[in-house]
């Protein structure tokens, strides 16, 4: 009898999760010109990229150059290998537990974007590839990392 309960327990735990991201899911179609389905891919591909240290496919997330903020000051990374050998100051313990913990349903959205954790990764629909570019397309990216309020 308990493992029968314990089962519809996990059951309607599941449902209620696939409810939340599709809510989500939703929300932001509604919200953003981008499909939410595309921001769900996305924001577990920045999970999954974090979580599994492939700093390459993170690299390959951002717009560049891609803007990131500590406490000295702002820094600017111009491309995928500037960032990659820059990735263990970008993307500190603190910050991989926050994106870690990030339930897709949980992310906070406003005109500028959705954040992860406490504002730790910003990413959004951008019109084109690049900062300078004509806007043939709307692709989803990072387009900053926020390690300033962060404390080691």
């Amino acid at each position: 009898m308990k493992k029968f309960a314990l089962l519809i327990l996990l059951a309607v735990s599941f449902i209620t999760i696939a409810d939340d991201n599709i809510s989500m899911i939703e929300k932001l179609s509604e919200y953003f010109h981008t499909d939410g389905k595309q921001y769900e891919s996305f924001f577990y591909a920045i999970q999954d990229a974090i979580q599994s240290e492939n700093k390459k496919a993170l690299a390959k997330l951002n717009l560049y150059p891609i803007r990131v903020n500590f406490n000295e000051g702002t820094v600017y990374y111009n491309d995928e290998n500037d960032f990659i050998e820059n990735y263990d100051k970008i993307v500190i313990e603190d910050m991989k537990a926050r994106v870690k913990a990030q339930k897709f349903s949980e992310l906070f959205y406003n005109y500028a974007g959705l954040h992860i954790g406490y504002g730790d990764i910003w990413f959004s629909e951008i019109c084109g590839d690049s900062e300078n570019s004509d806007c043939k397309s709307i692709g989803l990216f990072i387009y900053a990392y926020n390690v300033n309020h962060v404390k080691e």
